[in-house]
């Protein structure tokens, strides 16, 4: 335990020159906390809940229940980042892609919408490294101390939702955590400068991830004047479990109550109004890691306007622009991180049936800054969604 908790904390002490990842904020804690969410949600600065309308997002159950028809979603996002410390010691450009969300819905005889959902969790995909020095008997000689680390946490998470009535909805899903990451640390003392024998220094290993949750989720819809929903997802602890070959104990993370709660409203001519709230508190998380982190209460909220009536190329697509704002749980530095966003992006029906789109694509474009007491980073990130449906 000695050992990993060197390991963690030479990860927490600095921010590295070279990192292979979206962020640095992904070396603190579990990792940089990411929402499976899909490009007009992000578009609009939500949080995943309350947009007007049917939906594959799992932040949502009730959005689903309204679907009617077979649904696949796919998501990409790129992002770009530039960070710098607060002491001037180090900047840099990052970059990176992932995936947050990959979903199916089928409808279920008359009974309602079965689906399945893959999303992100966690980030801990870093890349470190930071030249120094150390004393060995008589003599000071260079080394660079590395720690590299590759992996995350996901959800498989499956559903049922159904419409009753003409307004109401709602909807239920149990999701698995899964995922792993590989941590290694090393220490290369520089050539010639020590004796042949003393063998550069190495540890690591291979953690993986397993855990439970239950989401519940109901919303009411009136037309398209006025939508509501909100939804609570309850988890067991996240697991964390070394491999045979790994040195390390097991560890056990309790996981937050997370609430949303949102609502669109149809103000006129298509344009429509959205904001979102989502709270969760990390207090007894962040007590649970090894270096105990300041985590604690986390609020999210966004607000978005959407023009429904926009065209291009005679086709439905319209605009969309929002803000969000979110407390990020884990930090490098002693307090609390936040993260602020203004966004923006457009939709595009590629084919539609009657009142059904059975291809469309969504794209999204944020600007954004992380900053705690150590650093700052601002980023672009883009998204991209693919929607099909009536397969």
């Amino acid at each position: 335990m000695t050992r990993w908790r060197i390991v963690l904390a030479f990860g927490l002490a600095f921010i590295p020159a070279g990192v292979g990842a979206q962020s640095h904020f992904n070396t603190a804690g579990l990792g940089l906390v990411q929402e499976a969410l899909d490009a007009r949600t992000r578009a609009l600065g939500g949080i995943g809940v309350g947009l007007m309308g049917s939906g594959l997002l799992p932040s949502d159950p009730a959005s689903i229940g309204r679907l009617g028809i077979p649904t696949a979603v796919f998501t990409a996002q790129p992002s770009w980042t530039d960070y710098r410390r607060s002491d001037g010691a180090d900047a840099g450009t990052v970059q990176g892609t992932r995936f947050p969300l990959v979903g199916v819905a089928y409808p279920v005889r008359q009974w309602g919408i079965g689906y399945l959902t893959f999303g992100s969790v966690f980030d801990q995909r870093f890349q470190a490294e930071r030249p120094g020095s150390v004393v060995l008997g008589l003599d000071t000689v260079n080394v660079v101390d590395s720690l590299h680390a590759d992996g995350g946490v996901s959800q498989i998470r499956v559903g049922f939702a159904r419409p009753f009535g003409k307004y109401l909805s709602a909807g239920v899903s149990v999701a698995r955590y899964n995922g792993s990451a590989l941590r290694r640390f090393t220490r290369t003392f520089a050539d010639g400068e020590v004796d042949p024998s003393v063998q550069d220094f190495a540890t690591g290993g291979l953690w993986r991830y397993s855990g439970t949750s239950v989401t519940m989720g109901a919303g009411a819809q009136m037309g398209t004047v006025f939508r509501a929903a909100g939804s609570v997802e309850w988890s067991g602890s996240l697991s964390a479990e070394p491999t045979e070959d790994t040195r390390g104990s097991a560890r056990v993370y309790p996981m937050p109550v997370t609430w949303r709660l949102g609502a669109t409203a149809n103000l006129a001519g298509g344009l429509a109004l959205t904001g979102s709230v989502m709270m969760a508190d990390w207090t007894e998380t962040g007590a649970a890691l090894v270096d105990p982190s300041t985590a604690g209460k986390a609020t999210s909220y966004g607000v978005g306007i959407e023009l429904g009536n926009a065209r291009l190329f005679g086709r439905p697509a319209p605009l969309r622009v929002g803000y969000r704002s979110r407390d990020l749980p884990f930090s490098p530095g002693g307090g609390m991180a936040t993260e602020t966003a203004y966004t923006g992006g457009f939709g595009l029906t590629l084919l539609e049936s009657g009142r059904f789109v059975l291809a469309g694509v969504d794209f999204s474009i944020e600007r954004g800054k992380r900053v705690d007491t150590v650093l700052t980073e601002e980023f672009w990130r883009g998204g991209l969604s693919l929607r099909l449906a009536g397969f």
